[in-house]
């Protein structure tokens, strides 16, 4: 390999580190609203608000299953960066590899996600031994964030929110319906301004009916 190539080569492995230094910040920020939904759980409990409190648990466990898809990409980049690292200094990168590599730049530009994704899993089929398959994250890259939440799931961080502040909820959960459904896209993606708003309006909308 020339030292022009070298030089591409490890420039596109630094901004592989970078983008995942920047997915693992998108983590941060959706795990941080995620707590401040589940703050919002509590005060609707206290208030008996059990409808309000459902609308926040699901926006918490949204945000939460959001946040752990972008931390699942950004170890993704961070082992296929290394696994490249490593072929590069012993001379066993292939045409292939590098093509791939320098394949990402618009997606790391982008920052787009499906692309980061469709190229990860490239890797993971040069790499046979990439240890980054595990089942849970791929299952929350796969779409499990664009799923709407479980009636249990909802129910579970209700009552886990009530119990760590000493609360009681008076009626039975099942009596407050079904949760609404959420979109997304069918891989990890931040929840959209459309998603977010019919999830305030619908708090509105509750707000109003108990007020």
């Amino acid at each position: 390999m020339g030292n022009s190539s070298q030089k591409s080569l490890n420039n596109e492995i630094f901004n592989m580190k970078f983008t995942s230094k920047q997915l693992q910040k998108r983590y941060e920020k959706y795990e941080k609203q995620s707590a401040k939904r589940k703050k919002d759980v509590k005060k609707a409990v206290e208030a008996k608000n059990l409808d309000i409190a459902r609308e926040y648990a699901q926006m918490a466990i949204r945000d939460h299953k959001t946040a752990i898809g972008f931390l699942s990409l950004s170890s993704k980049i961070d082992a296929v960066a290394s696994k490249l690292e490593s072929a590069e200094r012993q001379r066993t990168l292939t045409p292939l590899m590098a093509q791939t590599v320098r394949g990402m730049k618009s997606a790391m530009d982008s920052m787009n996600v499906d692309k980061l994704t469709n190229t990860m899993t490239q890797f993971e089929t040069m790499f046979e031994d990439l240890d980054v398959k595990t089942g849970y994250m791929d299952s929350t890259l796969n779409g499990v964030a664009s799923a709407s939440s479980p009636v249990d799931e909802v129910d579970e961080l209700m009552n886990q929110v009530a119990a760590e502040h000493g609360l009681e909820i008076a009626q039975n959960l099942d009596a407050a319906g079904m949760v609404g459904t959420m979109t997304a896209g069918d891989t990890v993606a931040e929840p959209s301004k459309q998603t977010e708003d019919a999830s305030m309006q619908r708090l509105r909308a509750l707000r109003a009916e108990l007020g």
